[in-house]
């Protein structure tokens, strides 16, 4: 799990690394996902989190690193629950069709 600390109404920025493990090229499609649970609570905890690459999806070459950068500004004192999701999209590969690898965030206001 990442670990993110803000203030209330203070924007910090973050990044997390994504190895290709494969020797080819992978594309992939990088997305946030809101926990069912606070998923069901207001607009303001859903706007908390964002991401901050453009665009969604990415090729990276073989074996080598991309950086997701994110972005944490909650508006209330309670803990916020994320996922950042990679998946392989339009993948030549039959094996890495369906592949995603997840990165859980906890955003934590101080």
């Amino acid at each position: 799990t990442i670990h993110v600390l803000a203030c209330i109404g203070v924007p910090v920025s973050s990044t997390f690394s994504f190895r290709n493990p494969f020797p080819t090229p992978l594309t992939v499609e990088v997305y946030l996902v809101m926990e069912e649970d606070d998923a069901a609570l207001n607009k303001e905890k859903y706007d908390a989190f964002s991401l901050l690459q453009n665009p969604d999806v990415v090729t990276i070459p073989p074996f080598t690193n991309l950086l997701v950068p994110f972005c944490f500004k909650p508006k209330e004192m309670t803990e916020h629950n994320y996922t950042v999701s990679i998946e392989a999209v339009n993948s030549e590969n039959e094996g890495l069709q369906n592949m995603t690898w997840t990165y859980p965030i906890l955003g934590i206001v101080e």
